[in-house]
């Protein structure tokens, strides 16, 4: 059971620094108020930002895979 929690965690965590686009150079516009809407800019990783997702989403599989040929 845990094992299959920690694969699934770990895929998401590396699926998503991965998939991110990079910043660019130029600063995003912040996306128009509506109503009922805040004024907000969009939200992107930074390289240090996906770096950490995808290391701690590697960790989380290779603990997957150690828990599950232990049989915890």
């Amino acid at each position: 059971m845990w094992s299959l929690l920690l694969l699934l965690s770990g895929t998401a965590c590396v699926w998503y620094g991965w998939s991110r686009p990079r910043p660019s150079g130029a600063r995003p516009r912040p996306r128009p108020a509506g109503p009922g809407r805040v004024a907000t800019p969009p939200v992107r990783l930074t390289e240090a930002g996906r770096a950490t997702l995808v290391t701690v989403g590697g960790s989380f599989l290779i603990i997957a895979v150690f828990t599950a040929l232990s049989g915890v």
